[in-house]
């Protein structure tokens, strides 16, 4: 299945509540009937905003964060931290809602204002990048993501606030998403260095645990998809110690060494796999699912929809003889993009007695959905 899920990183920025207002109003303003309905009205929007983040009820958290920023212009003015800070919520729940055109210029005007107002490499202004790459990801935009996220990790790098451990972090995230983009070389080789940067920091830090042999194997996946096949043995080989990272490695190994015509090192894979999946005999799995590209059309109507594919997986696990069998809705793009990304799909092949086998009439199928 491939969906949009509205944000593509467990990172979320939670309701700035400024409920002292009177320490920034003077004592004639808050005498004021109707100055005091408004700076009251105003804390009845943060705390509705709380609340619905809180219920994750991101139509409602819209409303009480529009709220909140047109009584917070009133109050504090155009030119105000505070106004950055609700415009930031404002841009954060359209991202929510799927309004990603009008997110992106609310968490522009945001990120420029904190620009103008906070010193230059602020803890908002790294934040809000790092939500701008998450915004560029979800409307598949790669190469807006990729800069997005340089000028995030340039900046965390300077920042004391940051520990090595969290920078690894963001680092494998970073890595993960981009991996599932259609990126040219500029963003592939990004996201070649966050995942190569992610894995020196916990191997140093802590050795090579699981989050070590992820970035590790997405390093590997990565350099897969350059073609730069040494490099990526070598990333993926960190990883085979790891029960439950060993076996996709070994499936991108399995691809790799058959595009290397090292058939001994196919069949001594093949049968780690085998070993590992505790039987001789095992169903074809995909080891790699390109993402296809949401057609344009659709994804400005926010159409969702689906497209069928017949496919042949050979004996190694690549594929052939595709065939478009079903789209719905049909002439909205989804058979054709689906096609086009089903050509790189590849396969951990069906094991029979140990022995790889071809199957035909194989199909998959590519969700287009665009969920909260």
């Amino acid at each position: 299945n491939y969906r949009y899920t509205g944000a593509t990183m467990n990172h979320y920025v939670k309701a700035i509540i400024i409920l002292t207002l009177t320490t920034s109003l003077s004592a004639a303003d808050t005498q004021s009937k109707s100055r005091k309905e408004l700076v009251d009205g105003f804390r009845a929007s943060q705390v509705c905003y709380e609340e619905a983040v809180s219920s994750k009820n991101w139509a409602q958290g819209l409303i009480c964060a529009s709220s909140s920023l047109n009584s917070g212009i009133e109050i504090f003015g155009q030119e105000h931290r505070n106004i950055a800070a609700l415009t930031h919520n404002d841009g954060l729940m359209l991202m929510k809602v799927r309004d990603y055109k009008a997110s992106k210029q609310q968490l522009i005007k945001a990120l420029k204002l904190y620009e103008r107002l906070e010193p230059s490499g602020s803890q908002n202004v790294v934040t809000i990048l790092l939500d701008l790459a998450n915004l560029a990801v979800v409307r598949q935009n790669p190469k807006a993501a990729q800069e997005f996220y340089d000028r995030f990790f340039a900046l965390l790098a300077t920042e004391p606030y940051y520990q090595p451990l969290q920078y690894a972090k963001y680092s494998l995230t970073a890595s993960i998403e981009l991996s599932v983009l259609a990126l040219d070389r500029k963003g592939r080789s990004s996201a070649i260095t966050y995942a190569e940067k992610a894995y020196d920091v916990y191997s140093t830090e802590i050795g090579e645990d699981h989050r070590a042999a992820m970035a590790s194997f997405t390093l590997g996946k990565l350099l897969y998809i350059k073609k730069d096949y040494s490099a990526a043995i070598e990333s993926l080989e960190r990883t085979l110690n790891n029960s439950a990272i060993a076996p996709n490695a070994h499936r991108l190994l399995i691809q790799i060494y058959e595009q290397k015509n090292r058939t001994d090192q196919v069949d001594f894979h093949l049968e780690a796999l085998g070993k590992l999946l505790g039987d001789a005999n095992q169903n074809y799995i995909p080891t790699f699912v390109p993402p296809p590209n949401y057609p344009k059309g659709a994804l400005r109507r926010q159409i969702s929809g689906y497209a069928v594919i017949e496919l042949t997986v050979t004996s190694v696990g690549s594929v052939r003889n595709l065939v478009l069998l079903e789209e719905s809705p049909k002439d909205k793009g989804f058979g054709k993009a689906a096609l086009k990304a089903a050509r790189g799909l590849e396969y951990a092949p069906r094991l029979i007695d140990g022995k790889a086998q071809e199957v035909p009439g194989v199909l998959y199928k590519y969700n287009f959905r665009m969920d909260n």
